[in-house]
């Protein structure tokens, strides 16, 4: 048996959805993303949620699975597409940088419910704050499906207006890692890193070897919060994450779009461990590097890209 039912809290909106499985919500005043997402057979919450709207309102991207478009930083909030200028505000002033994209927090709208599946859509143009610096019309849709093993994700994305659009996307996917159960997280990573600049925070486009310590942490042979780690890195080997928690395992496996991996434990012992699939790396308009390393794309007028991920939970 299958519910559903909007909830008013505090000034937001939400859509709680229940199968014999699962139970989520979606934030559809922020974000339009899953929040909340628990196992029923075993009680376990999967992703980390917020104990109240107000803490989901000041740090929509620790929650659940916000959608970052595009994803982490771009260098003074500015970068040329086909010689179009792009300037979105800088919102993180400390490091001169636009920080998580035009869509992290916004209200979405409901689009359907079904038996084991809920969507739902936003439309960018015109009438948005940033459109003077970024004029691109688009409409995104989000899908989720429940099954009694996995919940399958879905995010399209349309380019509604004339002209082809850069399009990067991003994941700031948090798992919530309960205190007390050691668990572990296992990324597929390569033998490098990308530098970053230690004030700014963005890649300088050199790949650098690891520290030991937290490369240990990626690989599942240290707690994943026994370190501070906040890395990125190209994708490596199969597009699959592993979360060990005490009785059960998580698979969270994501397709070959997404080229690029962070990897944020806001300093470790916070109780959640962001994995971040993207398709593009951190300020890649702006890299200099070929777009066959960096991710950098663009989707033609009146096309449609489609990003899937999947939550597998196994004993």
């Amino acid at each position: 048996m299958t519910a559903w039912k909007p909830f008013h809290l505090d000034g937001m909106d939400f859509l709680e959805y229940e199968t014999p499985e699962w139970m989520a919500w979606t934030a559809l005043s922020s974000g339009g993303n899953l929040v909340r997402l628990r196992h029923c057979p075993s009680g376990a919450e999967i992703l980390c949620f917020p104990r109240n709207p107000a803490e989901l309102e000041a740090h929509p991207e620790c929650f659940g699975t916000p959608l970052l478009l595009p994803p982490n930083r771009i260098a003074g909030g500015c970068f040329l597409a086909n010689g179009t200028l792009c300037r979105l505000p800088v919102n993180e002033p400390s490091t001169d940088s636009h920080l998580h994209g035009i869509v992290l927090g916004r209200p979405w709208n409901l689009l359907s419910t079904g038996e084991h599946e809920i969507a739902v859509f936003f439309q960018f143009g015109p009438g948005a704050p940033e459109y003077c610096g970024c004029p691109y019309r688009f409409r995104l849709e989000m899908r989720c499906r429940f099954e009694p093993d996995f919940v399958t994700h879905l995010l399209s994305v349309r380019n509604t207006g004339s002209e082809p659009m850069p399009l990067g996307v991003g994941f700031h996917t948090a798992f919530y890692l309960p205190s007390g159960e050691n668990a572990r997280i296992e990324v597929p990573r390569g033998e490098g890193v990308w530098e970053v600049h230690p004030r700014r925070r963005l890649p300088t486009g050199r790949l650098l070897p690891g520290e030991n310590g937290i490369m240990d942490l990626l690989d599942g042979n240290r707690t994943a919060d026994s370190l501070p780690v906040a890395v990125h890195f190209p994708v490596h080997g199969r597009h699959e994450a592993v979360i060990r928690r005490k009785n059960f395992r998580i698979r969270y496996s994501f397709d070959e779009k997404y080229r690029h991996l962070a990897c944020w434990n806001d300093g470790g012992g916070k109780g959640f461990f962001c994995i971040e699939p993207m398709s593009w790396m951190t300020n890649a308009p702006n890299l200099g590097l070929p777009p066959a390393i960096t991710g950098f794309s663009f989707l033609g007028a009146g096309e449609t890209r489609i990003f899937h991920s999947e939550f597998r939970i196994e004993s």
